[in-house]
């Protein structure tokens, strides 16, 4: 079955206007969570409200990491909080940075890029 043109141009705007409320969704939610944060920073009740919710996140990408670690053969040589942190940190910044310029960085970008060389970098081979 062939494909008319003007499916292929229906399609075209279908994904266009996905990526764009996809974009506006990041942004409305990296701005609130920015707000927040600044907020949380002013506020020590809610800074500490804040790094609760955080380390609750955190433990779950610890749990994430140690799985994809044991699924890969490899075992971590750095502390899984801190790594959990900095994939944390790679992902905000490279958000911030594809907000700022979003025809020159993807979102993911950075970390599809780099995540997979640090995670090489911080681990080594379970033995035999």
């Amino acid at each position: 079955m062939r494909t008319s043109k003007r499916d292929c141009v229906a399609r075209s705007r279908s994904l266009r206007c996905a990526r764009s409320g996809r974009r506006e969704t990041e942004r409305g939610w990296y701005l609130l969570s920015t707000e927040f944060t600044l907020h949380a920073i002013r506020h020590t009740d809610t800074a500490r409200a804040l790094a609760e919710h955080d380390r609750h996140l955190r433990e779950e990408v610890v749990r994430l990491l140690a799985h994809l670690f044991d699924r890969i053969g490899r075992r971590p040589t750095v502390d899984l909080d801190l790594l959990a942190r900095l994939t944390a940190a790679v992902h905000e910044g490279s958000l911030a940075q594809s907000l700022i310029e979003p025809d020159h960085l993807a979102p993911e970008q950075l970390a599809v890029t780099f995540l997979p060389a640090v995670l090489g970098t911080v681990s080594e081979p379970v033995a035999a």
